[in-house]
């Protein structure tokens, strides 16, 4: 397996440098997610403008939470949940609501709530939502400005959730208590996707590499869709899903998954 670097002021590439004191200086230590994320002073500066920028949206300093931790959840990313969870009841947020969160339930707030619906589904749709769901979360009481926030909020998670999966990034001491695994219901269930697509063939295997494999006819309409089962033998990251259709863009082509 690869090994990565979890970089020191006095290891880390120059550029990486002053991000580090700035990092410091917000939280008083270096976290680990920004040690291993140095290797490429880019990556690093780009997930701290991000941040910056999510931190200055017109969402409140709770939905914000909430969307992190909803991407966090979805990306089943062990350090972000547990760090994101710190930060939620460091915020004072209802323990009735993290833990819903945490366990990828509904929330006991309704406006929480559709906000928590509206991330899960543009991250698991990879942004596919139909126009029905985000008429429902404009019809909660949000903005279309915190529709294209919600993207900006999951977009910064992408970068953290990726470089941890890659890295394994291990818990800093100050999660201690916050551990967290995606519960094992959570995993098998079923996922529905709304958005409306085209009828088009079906592809047999993921050209992207073996892990998952997918089965089915070509040619048929939405609603003649068979079941597809998704997996992935060792990750985990691909759950089964039944009946619903999702959007799969290779190389350059845009296939009709029913799953």
């Amino acid at each position: 397996m690869t090994q990565f670097t979890s970089h020191t002021l006095d290891t880390a590439p120059d550029a990486a440098k002053p991000i580090f004191e700035s990092v410091k200086a917000a939280f008083g230590f270096v976290p680990n997610l920004q040690s291993y994320m140095a290797e490429s002073p880019e990556l690093l500066a780009g997930y701290t403008a991000l941040w910056d920028l999510f931190s200055r949206t017109t969402l409140t300093t709770y939905e914000q939470q909430v969307v992190y931790l909803t991407a966090n959840f979805e990306n089943e990313c062990h350090y972000c949940m547990a760090g994101h969870t710190t930060l939620a009841r460091m915020q004072k947020m209802g323990e009735d609501v993290i833990a819903a969160l945490r366990a990828g339930s509904e929330l006991p707030d309704t406006r929480l709530e559709a906000l928590h619906r509206f991330a899960t589904l543009v991250v698991r749709n990879r942004g596919w939502v139909a126009d029905a769901d985000v008429d429902a979360f404009l019809a909660a009481g949000f903005t279309r400005r915190n529709v294209l926030e919600v993207v900006l909020g999951v977009a910064t998670k992408v970068m953290s959730n990726y470089t941890n999966h890659i890295t394994h990034t291990p818990l800093d001491a100050f999660m201690k208590g916050n551990e967290w695994s995606k519960p094992a219901v959570a995993r098998r269930k079923a996922q529905r996707c709304s958005c409306p697509h085209p009828t088009g063939p079906i592809p047999t295997i993921d050209p992207y590499g073996a892990d998952m494999i997918l089965s089915g006819k070509p040619g048929l309409s939405q609603s003649q869709a068979p079941e597809v089962s998704i997996g992935s033998a060792d990750s985990g990251l691909f759950n089964p899903v039944s009946r619903c259709s999702m959007k799969l863009r290779t190389f350059g082509e845009t296939w009709r998954v029913a799953g």
